[in-house]
């Protein structure tokens, strides 16, 4: 553990690209003065956390990999399986998250983040009879408050649980009528945004994920109770 630790601060404080090759075994043991086997487990261990991967064949090795919000939403969906999670527990964080997303938003978010809301939202409304418009639009949409939030922790915690609620949610085919009123929350939610109204973004965050969370308990109760599953 500590000769992975020790690998890991090298890599982040000598701001190695992705991509970058790292020295092969005998060279890195050569280096730390230890045997090619802590080695092997000390990059086994970093390849597990994504930092590297490690290709086989000529020229192979331990290659430098940038993690991904996927990496985390993959580990806290395996955590939450062991505590025997389910939907409801991850319905009730998103509702918890999301308005202080949404507030975050409306403080920090800037010109260039207000403006790809907007072609979100547009290319939503422009498909909004099409399943996989609606949903992908829709998710798109709220990872990008998590980057207009301006908080890298906010940012990474609210992709992980959507990750994870639509890992859960089997496809649903919703209502136009529904779908209009999502759209229309998301508008006004935007609008609060651009204009940079905190509490009023909070306010109608907080508002559209409870309805949300109400419309699954009402239409899908067996929903509610689905265990989180780790999917890998």
């Amino acid at each position: 553990m500590v000769i992975a630790v020790d690998l890991a601060n090298y890599i982040i404080t000598a701001n190695l690209a992705e991509g970058t090759r790292l020295p092969n075994e005998k060279e890195m043991a050569d280096e730390l003065g230890v045997g090619r086997a802590s080695i092997r487990e000390a990059l086994r261990l970093l390849e597990t956390r994504g930092i590297i991967s490690i290709r086989s064949g000529p020229g192979g090795g331990p290659v430098i990999r940038q993690p991904k919000p996927s990496d985390f939403s993959s580990a806290l969906e395996f955590s939450l399986q062991f505590e025997r999670a389910t939907l409801a527990e991850a319905i009730r964080a998103r509702e918890d998250l999301g308005p202080f997303m949404a507030k975050l938003a409306a403080a920090r978010a800037d010109s260039g983040q207000v403006k790809q809301l907007r072609e979100v939202l547009d290319l939503l409304n422009d498909g909004l009879a099409d399943d996989d418009t609606f949903a992908q639009q829709g998710r798109r949409f709220e990872a990008l408050l998590g980057e207009a939030s301006g908080s890298i922790v906010v940012r990474i915690m609210a992709d992980a649980l959507n990750a994870i609620l639509w890992d859960t949610i089997p496809p649903v085919r919703y209502s136009m009528q529904r779908r209009r009123n999502v759209a229309n929350s998301l508008e006004s939610i935007f609008s609060s945004i651009a204009d940079g109204d905190e509490s009023t973004a909070e306010a109608q965050m907080d508002a559209y994920v409870r309805s949300g969370a109400r419309y699954w308990r009402k239409f899908y109760p067996d929903l509610m109770a689905r265990p989180i599953r780790w999917t890998g």
